[in-house]
C-alpha cells in the first residue's frame, strides 16, 4: 500500500502537537517569565539586565518539551502502521 498524506491527519496532528507546545509554554511563562528573556527583542533584553536562570527550571522545562515532542511523534507514526 503506497504511503499517502491526508490533510485531515495533518491537520488533527499538527493541532494537538500545536496546542500541547503552546500549553507547555505559556505556562512556563506563567510560572517564570525570565525564563524566555534570551528569545525576547535586544532592547528588552537590554532593560532586563543579566539574568541567572536556575538551571532545574531549564532542565525540567526542556524535557517536557522533548518528551511531549517524542511521545506525540510516535504517537503519530504508530497510527500510519494500520
Amino acid at each position: 500500500m503506497k504511503n499517502q498524506v491526508s490533510l485531515k491527519r495533518v491537520l488533527i496532528d499538527g493541532t494537538i502537537l500545536n496546542v500541547l507546545l503552546s500549553v507547555i509554554l505559556y505556562r512556563s511563562l506563567y510560572v517564570n517569565p525570565v525564563m524566555w528573556v534570551h528569545d525576547y527583542p535586544p532592547d528588552i533584553q537590554a532593560v532586563v539586565g543579566e539574568v541567572e536562570m536556575p538551571l532545574v527550571q531549564t532542565i525540567i522545562v526542556g524535557v517536557t518539551i522533548g518528551m511531549a515532542v517524542m511521545t506525540l511523534s510516535l504517537w503519530m507514526l504508530r497510527g500510519d502502521a494500520k
